[in-house]
């Protein structure tokens, strides 16, 4: 099984599309519709001014990813509750 992505900003952006692609796969997982081999974003253009199609293999291995997506949802979290008061208790 591969996973495709598709996305329309004017290029890949793989320190956070990667993430989301693995967010992606392992939700895929846990609902029961198997694992996936590979995974690739297709970036499409919006307007005829857009740079053209762009394909990129997602090369990380997902499990790692996943872990790195986790942390950088808990540092959200995190900076939610700061810009929030909730860490003055």
């Amino acid at each position: 099984r591969t996973l495709v992505d598709y996305k329309t900003a004017k290029r890949v952006y793989p320190e956070t599309n990667f993430l989301q692609v693995a967010a992606y796969a392992k939700a895929l997982e846990e609902m029961g519709h198997g694992t996936c081999e590979a995974a690739l974003i297709l970036r499409l253009p919006k307007k005829e001014s857009d740079p053209e199609f762009e394909v990129r293999n997602v090369d990380a291995p997902i499990d790692s990813l996943f872990s790195t997506f986790l942390k950088v949802l808990d540092i959200l979290k995190w900076k939610q509750q700061v810009e929030t008061g909730g860490l003055n208790g």
